[in-house]
């Protein structure tokens, strides 16, 4: 068994509601969830990354959580949408952090991270922050850091406050943030490095021609790439997988599933030895409004 797989790591927002661009089959079932369980144990996942946004994700989640021990569960607080931060935030972070912990039944959680990142870049936000660091010394919560989606404000926050966490999204695509030389400052810090999006919400793993007439003009550039992962003799999905799980600074490389048998084609993608005679940089994409889902005009 390869030993990246302990590097993965499950996203839930499917556990809870329907996500994904390019998501055809709804919110998992029950029966689904069972066997996607039941193999993150066989091959040593224990990292489950949830959030309140995601509906009922947490609730779903819970119902594991008597069942198997050890798991580093990853949730979020609410995003803070006014232009300074007030008393209200905190008290609406603590008792949305209370309830996330009944909802997964549990006592203390691996991490909370700040759902929008540049919430910790608004007037007043230290106070944000010490609900965070209290929260932590009364061992509710291992990590406290910020998910982010640019590597500029991961650098504010940074010469802010001290996180010991942080999500980001990287792809084949999406190549800002080992760029901006962050990551490496970060995994030499002690710091943990989550990554998502290794899939562009699956747009890297669809044909081209079945998007949208949006992703036209990235189009070409998808079809290269795809040509590219078949010269290697591997699939857009080993491509783009082991892309993210061996990069240096990965420490948990965050996919979501839609059921257990994509799981499981996941799961056997993973590759030790991968190898692309490629160079990597020419596959970047610079334009934000094509690798940050959020620009998406759909």
């Amino acid at each position: 068994m390869p030993s990246l797989h302990r590097k993965i790591g499950l996203g839930t927002a499917q556990f809870g509601m329907a996500y994904g661009v390019t998501n055809r089959s709804g919110q998992v079932n029950r029966h689904e969830l069972d066997e996607i369980m039941a193999m993150a144990a066989r091959y040593g996942i224990d990292v489950f990354d949830t959030a309140p946004a995601y509906d009922q994700s947490e609730k779903v989640l819970g119902h594991y959580t008597s069942t198997r021990e050890g798991l580093r569960i990853v949730t979020k607080t609410p995003h803070f949408k006014a232009p300074e931060t007030t008393d209200s935030d905190v008290e609406l972070l603590q008792s949305t952090f209370a309830q996330s912990l009944k909802s997964l039944q549990v006592d203390s959680v691996h991490a909370l991270l700040l759902h929008g990142g540049a919430n910790l870049l608004r007037p007043n936000s230290g106070i944000i922050w010490a609900a965070l660091e209290a929260l932590k010394s009364e061992m509710k919560v291992g990590r406290i850091g910020v998910s982010v989606y640019t590597p500029d404000e991961l650098k504010g926050i940074l010469d802010l406050f001290p996180v010991d966490i942080v999500q980001v999204p990287a792809n084949i695509l999406d190549q800002r943030f080992s760029k901006s030389g962050l990551l490496k400052q970060l995994r030499e810090a002690g710091v943990e490095i989550h990554v998502r999006s290794a899939f562009l919400q699956g747009v890297l793993l669809s044909e081209p021609h079945t998007l949208g007439e949006f992703f036209d003009p990235l189009k070409p550039h998808l079809l290269s790439l795809r040509q590219t992962a078949a010269d290697a003799g591997m699939s857009m999905l080993q491509m783009a997988l082991n892309y993210v799980l061996h990069m240096d600074e990965t420490g948990t490389a965050l996919v979501g599933v839609d059921s257990a048998a994509q799981f499981q084609e996941i799961l056997d993608s993973v590759d030790d030895d991968f190898q692309v005679d490629t160079d990597w940089q020419r596959w970047a994409v610079n334009d934000t409004c094509w690798i940050n889902p959020g620009e998406w005009k759909l």
